[in-house]
């Protein structure tokens, strides 16, 4: 996979996970899942098929970390970013 893709990615997923504050006291309740998909639709859009799991895992992660799991099993972690 191209290196340079995936710093791409992690500045994307960086900058993503840095305006989760923001943009979850901006967004309350089912707004924050329309403002959150269009920078989580960009990132996978740019993942291309190889980094697509992974990027889609980052997601998951971030959203985790700020209290918004992916599922109501999901507990939050400290495991982004995770490296490859």
């Amino acid at each position: 996979m191209p290196q340079d893709r995936r710093l791409a990615l992690q500045a994307m997923l960086k900058e993503l996970d840095a305006s989760m504050p923001t943009m979850m006291a901006e967004h309350p309740d089912d707004e924050f899942w329309m403002a959150f998909a269009g920078p989580a639709d960009e990132i996978l859009d740019s993942a291309g098929a190889a980094e697509y799991d992974w990027a889609a895992g980052q997601l998951d992660e971030i959203l985790r970390r700020h209290g918004k799991p992916v599922s109501p099993d999901d507990p939050p972690t400290d495991n982004w970013p995770a490296t490859p």
